[in-house]
């Protein structure tokens, strides 16, 4: 557990508003140090949630003596280690404790603080402050702590420090696998364009052209080859990005010997004999970006999450249809696994799930980590998807087809589709599950229906008439 170990580090202070995370209201007193005995000689409260964790508040009336606090008022919180585990990876957590104590004399409260930022993680779930008050000063009813026959306030704020969501990283690129790029203009001497640029070649991580100007830019005065390097259109930098490019450019001489680096005249010398071309070489020596991100959108943005849902929901569909229709035409493992679920001849929701052990190791557990894997899924996400999948599971076995279901309106795979694999005329056609069909109307086992009216009320998923006639 924790302790002041820096003086220098510990505030006191008054104020009059309460706690805003928790108070801990105590009418006796001394009934809670007698009862303490019997609890290691500490209380500790209910959950409280701040920031979206649960927390306690821990009271030790006679001070932690395994801390070195006898004598005093000791105080910590402890953090739920379930709060820990919702997010991946394992959260750790960053807040600042200031511990109250009401004064009824002075009507405001003590306040104590370590003003160092507690790193709450699995390791580490408690710290606190050993020496919050001296014992003998708190008991003594004439300092205004206890009053009212032994009432007593504690109380704690939790400032949570918010992930972080802003960040940059500048790096420095230095190696590269092919640092030259060279650009070769056959007659040169015959251009007559204002200026044209190169292919677009890549470097450093980006997309780069050379822009060449035959007689200079503006700047130039039609004496001097002007040449610029230049960040492709499909390249595009992020508000406030900086990329920093250190290079060589020269104009090659075709004899090897004094190839241009600097503002020089260009020299009929520096054309090619044979095609009277003009090459150029850009070396690159430094390349640096500015990559800044924003509220963690990779792990957390609504395209991303959508994304993973759309990838695990094929895994999962594709897993489930292979093996599903191998369980069909596999005599054994229809017979002594799969069979089992098929004795519901009518389908009902809590026989969704009612099959085999096995059945449910290998549909179910591995098709569900692949899906996960595969996806790049969190844990939390994944919560939300086998939720979602489980739900559609148990709808599509219902045997209900009720107006306004979303499951009916988003997905052609529902009730009534799976309805008609249960049947006896359908045992080797729709093997499709959870979301979607497309593997059934690829590999030719879809059998389409039609929903007919029955006499005693509700439809019946009946098989179209070619397929009554097999």
């Amino acid at each position: 557990m924790g302790s002041s170990s820096a003086v220098s580090t510990i505030v006191e202070k008054w104020r009059e508003h309460p706690p805003a995370s928790y108070s801990l209201k105590i009418q006796s007193f001394s009934r809670l140090e007698n009862s303490t005995a019997f609890s290691d000689h500490k209380f500790q409260s209910r959950k409280f949630s701040s920031r979206g964790y649960k927390w306690r508040l821990i009271v030790y009336p006679k001070g932690n003596q395994k801390d070195n606090g006898s004598g005093f008022i000791s105080m910590y919180v402890e953090i739920d280690s379930k709060s820990l585990m919702v997010f991946t990876p394992p959260t750790e957590i960053f807040a600042e404790l200031r511990f109250f104590v009401y004064n009824k004399k002075e009507n405001k409260y003590f306040t104590i603080q370590d003003v160092e930022v507690k790193r709450f993680n699995a390791l580490r779930t408690v710290w606190g402050l050993v020496q919050v008050l001296p014992y003998v000063t708190f008991n003594n009813p004439e300092n205004g702590y206890v009053f009212d026959g032994g009432q007593c306030e504690f109380g704690v704020d939790v400032i949570v420090a918010p992930p972080l969501t802003n960040w940059e990283i500048h790096s420095f690129n230095e190696k590269f696998s092919g640092p030259k790029f060279s650009w070769a203009l056959k007659n040169f001497s015959e251009l007559n364009v204002n200026n044209l640029t190169s292919d677009i070649f890549s470097m450093g991580g980006r997309k780069w052209v050379l822009r060449l100007y035959p007689k200079g830019d503006s700047r130039a005065d039609g004496k001097w080859l002007s040449v610029y390097l230049e960040l492709a259109a499909s390249d595009t930098l992020k508000e406030d990005e900086k990329i920093f490019v250190q290079a060589n450019l020269r104009v090659l001489d075709p004899l090897g010997s004094n190839h241009i680096e600097h503002k020089t005249e260009l020299r009929k010398a520096y054309l090619d004999d044979k095609e009277h071309a003009l090459n150029l070489e850009m070396e690159f020596k430094v390349v640096t970006g500015s990559d800044a991100e924003a509220d963690k959108a990779q792990e957390f943005s609504l395209l991303v999450l959508i994304r993973q849902f759309v990838v695990a929901m094929i895994v999962l569909d594709t897993w489930q249809y292979f093996m599903h229709r191998y369980m069909h035409h596999n005599k054994f493992l229809y017979k002594h696994i799969h069979s089992q679920h098929h004795r519901l001849i009518v389908p009902y929701a809590y026989g969704a799930l009612y099959n085999h052990p096995v059945e449910g190791l290998i549909l179910d557990t591995v098709g569900g980590a692949l899906s996960f894997l595969i996806s790049g899924m969190s844990p939390r996400t994944s919560i939300f998807f086998f939720s979602f999948a489980t739900i559609k599971t148990v709808d599509d076995h219902c045997g209900l087809c009720l107006p306004g279901n979303l499951f009916h309106m988003v997905f052609k795979n529902n009730s009534a589709y799976h309805d008609v694999h249960h049947q006896l005329y359908g045992s080797k056609y729709n093997f499709s599950q959870p979301f979607f069909s497309m593997w059934d109307r690829i590999l030719g086992t879809y059998m389409p229906y039609s929903l007919e009216k029955r006499e005693d009320g509700g439809f019946e998923a009946r098989p179209t008439k070619e397929f009554k006639d097999d």
